[in-house]
């Protein structure tokens, strides 16, 4: 059996988060034909999308999972 490590994710943002502004929510795999998906407060909100923008406002949460070819996840909450 091989077993593989799960895809790198880094995620970051284009400035500081404002309340009520635009950001640019990036992410970045090891795994160039990963699957990167964006979720807000737990909805899908951009499948295969490597940037989301965003509109932050209080009570508003960010998770990205990246998938690889094998189902391997990584991921990461913005909050």
């Amino acid at each position: 059996m091989v077993v593989n490590n799960p895809p790198s994710l880094t995620v970051s943002t284009n400035n500081d988060v404002v309340l009520n502004s635009d950001i640019i929510l990036t992410a970045v795999s090891s795994d160039p034909n990963a699957l990167i998906t964006w979720y807000q407060n737990g909805e899908v909100v951009c499948e295969d999308c490597t940037e989301y923008t965003a509109e932050p406002s209080m009570n508003m949460s960010y998770l990205v999972v990246v998938e690889d070819e094998n189902g391997c996840t990584n991921s990461d909450e913005l909050d």
